[in-house]
């Protein structure tokens, strides 16, 4: 809750004003505990109120320290710093430039005044031979100018720079291609630097024994993290069938793997102390050297943190409660970075393992088969039922579609992840003993590789069959932060009910997805009834988008397919709306030259002087400026009667202050799209 609370009123302390409040807060809890312990009675409700309280302050005080502006050594602070010394933290990405974060070690305005500085960058290399080599752990000298996180103000497109401040990123900057040198290779602990080494030999043991492109990034996905090789065709078909998440190492990777483990050192029967200590002690390792190689994500830690408390109890004789496990390792993961609190991975991993945890047994008490395969099947379908009640608000927040055959998919995929993940490593283990064997490598080759790539493509295609199916998904779905709130309500509702056995609760949970129900359906006459245009704010161009119901017509028109960014802006939109590309326009409006008329509602697009040719004696409602046209307003109010000017995307800066002088000197309301898409009402 502290959490939440600075994330909604964030205040910055020096460390001195922290230290005190944390140990008068921490005083007092540890009085009314002693107090309540001396008079059990009196005082066990003070006692819960005051210990709860400390834990939200600390829980805003650990956001406080954590937040890297809080630190006053933070780069930003400095003088007019552009150039920067820093460490690449995690694999660069590749695409029209290399993009990777860099944790900042000292920066200023040229070499001889370099000062100590923190905080971490997010830097676009041009991309050239050289950037393209980077990876984890490299020492990077470069010159920079850093620039705020600019927000995406078109309506309904995902929020990258909330996305950033998430992982405690706040500036970003360019490098143009030779304003950087490598200065070192080794910035990184020493751990990570052995487990980016390992990733990368295995790696290369993948591209060695896989020919499949698919086939290599489905493996390189399960086995290391790398997600950067599936295509979007692989990822849609994933997505689509609910069976996206054997592609990310999550909690069901952890598990095979502590499976795996727990299997071998089954051989290994002794009740002697040390050797349960040294199997505990090896079993650890072994499970975080893997979180390790595979980045360490939100869903893997809390398996391993899980997998490491159970192992610690069982090897003292304690039987622990899974509940308690779970709220133990959030505790451990929000105390380390209370910022993974907000991140939609930390969310799906706790959400999905407590679904689980609280529906199966319920579910196992419907039915239950004593045929061992029946039984196996109607589990996997089970789990992959239980998994979604919880997660499937958040589901449709994020992704906007819901996929119907989950419990289909996920009969199958979920076993080929054992096989996958147990060849996997297989093939690793024996390209080792093929270091000091060389007659081992040829297992590889000859038996795992090809069993391997088998298995995967026929996984492959379960997954695009069930795609395949008719209404294997329904995209456009949109939920606001209220309405998850309300199905939250509800689900948690019918969880009390079902715990206390209570129909009237029940029946109250009903009400609430009841309510919801309501609400959507006036939403959706709504939209259906809309009449709006969207001006948005696409780089370089012009795009607005008309909707009349159900129906969009777009200006100027596109092809529906074309996979750009103007094109994901939009398509973003319409799937809010529901919405079909149209050709033309929609009725009761007209187009003439570089006039738009909608309803009673006039637009002028001026890019160019032929503007001129028109005398309007009308009100013209809005002048769109584009294409940097930076036209005469005294001169163009002469022409057109003229009520609002509107610049969008296609302008540069330049032409932006130009024309926004000239409207305050007129006194013309001004709208810079930059700063929101913009929406007339016609």
């Amino acid at each position: 809750m502290g959490i939440v609370f600075y994330r909604q009123f964030p205040f910055s302390f020096d460390t001195l004003t922290l230290f005190v409040i944390l140990i008068l807060g921490a005083s007092f809890a540890a009085l009314i505990l002693y107090l309540s312990i001396r008079d059990y009675k009196t005082y066990t409700l003070p006692a819960t109120v005051v210990t709860l309280l400390f834990f939200v302050l600390f829980g805003y005080i650990r956001s406080v320290t954590y937040n890297e502006l809080a630190d006053p050594s933070h780069y930003s602070y400095l003088d007019e710093p552009t150039l920067f010394v820093g460490t690449i933290l995690d694999l660069p990405t590749q695409g029209k430039s290399v993009k990777c974060s860099v944790s900042i070690n000292a920066c200023g305005p040229h070499v001889d005044s370099l000062r100590s500085a923190t905080g971490t960058l997010l830097t676009y290399l041009e991309s050239d031979s050289l950037s393209l080599l980077l990876k984890p752990g490299d020492q990077l000298a470069f010159d920079v100018g850093i620039r705020t996180l600019r927000n995406n103000a078109n309506p309904r497109v995902f929020d990258y720079k909330q996305y950033l401040i998430n992982r405690n990123i706040h500036y970003q900057g360019f490098v143009k291609q030779g304003g950087w040198i490598q200065t070192g290779s080794d910035g990184l602990p020493w751990y990570w630097q052995r487990a980016a080494q390992l990733r990368t030999h295995s790696m290369s043991v993948i591209n060695r024994h896989i020919q499949s492109l698919d086939s290599k990034a489905v493996l390189s996905a399960m086995l290391l993290g790398i997600r950067s090789l599936i295509s979007d065709e692989l990822y849609d078909a994933y997505t689509d069938t609910g069976a996206v998440h054997v592609l990310a190492v999550s909690g069901l990777h952890v598990g095979i793997f502590s499976m795996i483990l727990h299997w071998l050192f089954g051989f290994i029967r002794s009740d002697r102390r040390r050797v349960k200590y040294a199997k505990l002690l090896v079993t650890l390792l072994v499970i975080w050297i893997f979180v390790l190689v595979t980045g360490a994500a939100p869903a893997v830690t809390r398996a391993a943190l899980m997998c490491s408390f159970l192992f610690i109890g069982h090897a003292m004789d304690k039987q622990a409660n899974t509940y308690n496990i779970l709220c133990l390792s959030a505790l451990v993961m929000l105390l380390y970075n209370p910022y993974m609190l907000f991140q939609a991975s930390f969310q799906f991993s706790f959400l999905a393992l407590l679904s689980i945890l609280f529906f199966m047994p319920i579910l196992i008490g419907y039915y239950s088969s004593g045929y061992w395969l029946v039984q196996k099947v109607v589990s996997l379908f089970y789990v992959s039922f239980a998994a979604q009640v919880l997660v499937m608000p958040l589901t449709i927040f994020f992704f906007h579609k819901l996929a119907l055959y989950f419990w289909l998919s996920g009969i199958f995929v979920v076993f080929a992840a054992f096989l996958i993940l147990v060849l996997g490593l297989a093939m690793l283990f024996v390209d080792f003993l093929s270091m000091a064997v060389p007659i081992f490598d040829t297992v590889n080759t000859g038996l795992i590789g090809p069993l391997l790539e088998w298995i995967i493509t026929i996984n492959n295609r379960g997954v695009s069959w069930v795609q395949w199916l008719p209404s294997s998904a329904i995209d456009g779905l949109w939920l606001s932060k209220g309405e998850v709130g309300v199905l939250y309500a509800g689900i948690v509702t019918c969880m009390v009910a079902l715990t206390r056995r209570k129909a009237w609760l029940f029946l109250i949970g009903l009400l609430w997805f009841v309510g919801f129900t309501a609400n959507r359906l006036v939403i959706n006459k709504s939209r259906s009834e809309a009449q709006i245009a969207y001006i948005y704010d696409v780089y370089g161009k012009s795009r607005i988008d008309i909707f009349d119901g159900y129906r969009v017509y777009t200006r100027p028109p596109t092809d529906q397919s074309q996979q750009s960014s103007d094109a994901f802006i939009t398509t973003n939109n319409r799937a809010y709306h529901a919405a079909k590309l149209t050709d033309g326009l929609p009725d009761g409006a007209g187009e003439q030259g570089t006039f738009l008329s909608l309803g009673s509602q006039l637009i002028l697009f001026a890019g160019h002087d032929s503007i001129y040719q028109y005398r309007s004696t009308i009100p013209v409602d809005y002048v769109v400026i584009q294409d940097n046209y930076i036209g005469d307003l005294y001169k163009m109010r002469e022409y057109f009667d003229i009520r609002s000017v509107v610049v969008d995307g296609s302008n540069r800066y330049e032409a932006k202050q130009a024309i926004r002088k000239q409207c305050y000197h007129l006194r013309l309301p001004y709208h810079d799209t930059q700063y929101g898409a913009f929406t007339i009402q016609y």
